[in-house]
């Protein structure tokens, strides 16, 4: 889930560092749309914003830790907006599992019958 939305975001931030380099062999081009690359990324914070390092297989090494792959700070806010008007209010009486929600009162008449 976390690449495919970090190739998203980053082909509509650097279009053109995510198309890769024209003239270069096919071969020899960083493929920043493979979704692998972005799996495990490094990242670290920079003044700039979230930076994340896309990692390749040996042999495109070079390709490894793009200078331009930073999620800028208003960037961020924007997410963390639309995330926390997405979010579900909070309900302390209720106990969520992925999608699954149990109220207080129904755990307890659970716990009962399985006595």
């Amino acid at each position: 889930m976390f690449a495919p939305q970090i190739i998203a975001l980053f082909t509509r931030l650097y279009p053109a560092d995510m198309a890769g380099a024209e003239g270069e062999a096919e071969e020899d081009r960083c493929d920043y749309s493979d979704a692998s690359v972005w799996d495990h990324p490094s990242w670290y914070l920079t003044e700039k914003g979230l930076y994340l390092g896309a990692h390749f297989a040996r042999a495109q090494r070079p390709c490894d830790e793009p200078d331009w792959s930073i999620v800028p700070w208003d960037e961020l806010a924007r997410l963390k907006s639309r995330a926390d008007r997405a979010a579900a209010p909070a309900r302390p009486d209720v106990l969520r599992f992925g999608t699954e929600e149990f109220a207080g009162k129904d755990l307890a008449k659970n716990h009962a019958r399985l006595r």
